[in-house]
């Protein structure tokens, strides 16, 4: 019976060694099987990021090509518009100086204006020497206008000068009438400016006009100043007439 026992005892305990080796065997392949199966979705995970990684150096790629092109396409408009806008400040500065140059004929043409009115009869002679000096230095002004305008389209800048040359002509036809009662034309007034200068400017013939509907207002006020001497506002009469004749649709 005790080896029987014994027997039993030995059977069980082998059963149970065999029990737990294959438990063991059992852990050890399911350890071994979930190691691999996280290997396996490690390498797809690395996989994936290589792709990606891959991907994002080709779009980054892309994008950097696509960002070169579009600065030198960017730069060459800019530089295109940097001429442009180069142009455009040369044509303001040009203005500008024009502008300045036609005010300094004004203030200098009523400066003249103003010595002419003093004319009564009498002071011809000296009148017209101060006058005419005055006018020798709005000439040197206004060729600093023709040089201004030299190589380019006049009619671009004239209402930029327009001003100085409605004054000057006021003064300088003025004058004429007090030197000889003569009106002079828009080729006398260039002559009389530039003489034989090869740097010069057409006369706007609206510049002219202009300036001679300015001339009759200072004409009645010379004939006003001198209401006493019979013969200036005779003369000043005269020369209104043969304006207005001029300027009446029957003359033309």
């Amino acid at each position: 019976m005790e080896e029987k026992r014994k027997l039993s005892s030995s059977e069980q305990q082998t059963s149970a060694t065999a029990a737990s080796t294959t438990s063991t065997s059992s852990t050890t392949c399911t350890t071994t099987t979930g190691v691999n199966a996280n290997d396996g979705a490690a390498v797809r995970v690395s996989e994936e990021a290589f792709e990606d990684k891959s991907s994002n150096c080709v779009d980054s790629l892309q994008k950097e090509k696509r960002v070169k092109t579009d600065e030198q396409s960017n730069k060459a408009v800019l530089n295109q518009f940097r001429k442009y806008a180069q142009v455009l400040t040369d044509q303001q500065d040009q203005r500008e100086r024009l502008v300045k140059l036609s005010r300094d004929t004004t203030i200098a043409s009523k400066r003249i204006i103003f010595l002419l009115q003093r004319f009564n009869g009498t002071n011809r002679d000296s009148i017209l020497n101060d006058a005419l000096e005055k006018l020798k230095a709005v000439h040197k002004t206004i060729k600093a206008i023709a040089k201004e305008l030299t190589g380019c389209d006049p009619a671009q800048y004239h209402s930029a000068y327009s001003p100085g040359m409605q004054e000057y002509i006021e003064a300088a036809t003025f004058f004429k009438f007090i030197e000889d009662g003569t009106l002079p034309s828009i080729f006398d007034l260039e002559q009389f400016i530039f003489a034989d200068d090869q740097v010069r400017f057409t006369i706007n013939s609206t510049d002219y006009i202009l300036g001679i509907g300015d001339l009759t207002g200072e004409m009645m006020r010379l004939c006003i100043n001198n209401a006493m001497n019979e013969s200036v506002p005779q003369e000043v009469c005269n020369r209104m007439r043969e304006i207005y004749q001029g300027r009446s649709p029957q003359a033309l």
